[in-house]
């Protein structure tokens, strides 16, 4: 039997190692210190972490600074998670994967949140920690991806491609869904486009291309 744990933790150590993960920043909100540590003891090995106390101060430093991936809670006093992504969106500092810290309670902001494009990965608390860092890989994966194809490809690819608030997995006939695979293709640099893309962004890539051209 596959020991899938393990696998999961060689396949985090080898992405530590292949990339200079040091180079990608985190920010981290919330208005609990104790939480803010414990996000920061996780990540700090791998990341540049930045902590803060209240959305004021996570605009703050997204203004001044190149964030990759944030990090937010939910129930803050003052300005709340949910305010805080609408506000990020409304000065434009968009580049960057948004995750929000929920509870079950929360769960009218959470579709708020999802519905407005504001969110790209939700995480129920209690959270745990491989999960979480799992899913931060992932989006550093996700925000590298996007950003060299918003330096290569037209406006249209990309709102196909990266629809903002959908969290989805290819369908197929009868409202099925796949897991895919791309062998080969023979649209020019595709491939060397696509080697390092998820094999989902992949497909989405060329479907958005022959969209565009049909």
């Amino acid at each position: 039997k596959i020991n899938l744990d393990a696998l999961e933790k060689l396949e985090i150590e080898k992405f530590s190692k292949e990339h200079k993960v040091k180079d990608y920043s985190i920010l981290c909100v919330d208005d609990e210190i104790v939480n803010l540590k414990t996000l920061k003891n996780l990540l700090d090995d791998y990341y540049n972490v930045y902590i803060c106390e209240s959305a004021e101060e996570g605009l703050e430093v997204v203004e001044n600074n190149i964030i990759d991936v944030v990090i937010t809670d939910q129930k803050m006093p003052g300005m709340q998670g949910t305010e805080f992504l609408e506000e990020l969106k409304r000065r434009e500092l968009f580049d960057n994967i948004r995750i929000i810290l929920t509870g079950y309670t929360d769960i009218n902001d959470l579709i708020d949140c999802i519905n407005n494009g504001l969110i790209d990965r939700y995480v129920i608390k209690p959270w745990n920690a491989e999960d979480l860092l799992k899913i931060i890989k992932d989006s550093i994966t996700r925000i590298t991806t996007k950003r060299t194809l918003n330096k290569l490809l037209p406006d249209q690819f990309i709102k196909n491609l990266y629809p903002e608030g959908k969290l989805e997995r290819l369908r197929v006939g009868y409202g099925k869904e796949t897991d895919t695979v791309k062998l080969f293709d023979e649209i020019r640099e595709f491939t060397s486009l696509a080697e390092n893309m998820p094999s989902l962004d992949a497909i989405k890539l060329e479907s958005s291309f022959f969209n565009f051209i049909s």
